[in-house]
């Protein structure tokens, strides 16, 4: 993944955001950005010298990325092939809250896709049978699309490239025609017979008569 050397504040903390929507997936991610983090302070000046170790703290976040069970980068140091016909790019884009998603161009692959029917429950039939309910609990599944393998044979499917590497992801990405339909199936199987919980797509809500019923749930 090419990443930009930041020059000052404002860029490291965009960095740091991007990096930071994959920490959950990096051990240690703080104490390895640490030095990172050391320069958003105040007292640090708006200028940034890169010095050595920025750089090996950026690297060892690189690594670190794709060595976790998220993404798969070929090791030049051994023979592989990449069989692949795809060369999807890969693009940042603003989030509403100001930081950085990495986002795949899968249009291409779309396509070519076979669409996935897979009905989403409208929010208002959500609601539907909680008149009754005085307690509720909103969940959000972290990261929920990488909660779900690829198929190894269509590992080579998700390729993309960078300036400096071609990757593969090993968990489903975002962008993919049938990510959404695919999420929402593997949720309604897992909460298949817990009548006090619903679900869209990623969030989950728990609705329940009396306070004990909402801890046991």
């Amino acid at each position: 993944m090419e990443l930009k050397i930041p020059t000052n504040k404002r860029e490291v903390r965009s960095l740091l955001g991007l990096l930071n929507y994959y920490r959950r997936f990096i051990q240690n991610f703080s104490t390895i950005a640490q030095p990172l983090t050391d320069l958003t302070k105040k007292a640090s000046p708006n200028k940034i010298k890169w010095t050595p170790e920025y750089q090996v703290s950026l690297d060892k976040l690189k690594k670190a990325l794709t060595s976790e069970p998220i993404l798969r980068v070929p090791d030049p140091a051994k023979p592989f092939v990449v069989q692949s016909d795809t060369s999807n790019k890969a693009i940042v884009v603003k989030k509403k809250d100001g930081s950085n998603r990495v986002c795949i161009d899968y249009r291409r692959l779309n396509k070519i896709t076979t669409f996935d029917p897979r009905p989403m429950t409208p929010p208002a039939d959500v609601f539907q049978g909680m008149e009754k309910d005085q307690y509720f609990s909103k969940l959000d599944l972290s990261k929920g699309y990488w909660q779900i393998p690829v198929r190894k044979e269509d590992i080579p499917k998700t390729a993309f490239v960078t300036m400096d590497c071609h990757y593969e992801f090993l968990r489903m990405p975002f962008g993919m025609m049938n990510s959404g339909a695919t999420l929402t199936r593997a949720v309604k199987k897992l909460l298949c017979g817990m009548d006090n919980v619903v679900d869209y797509i990623d969030d989950l809500l728990v609705h329940t008569e009396t306070w004990e019923a909402h801890v046991e749930t």
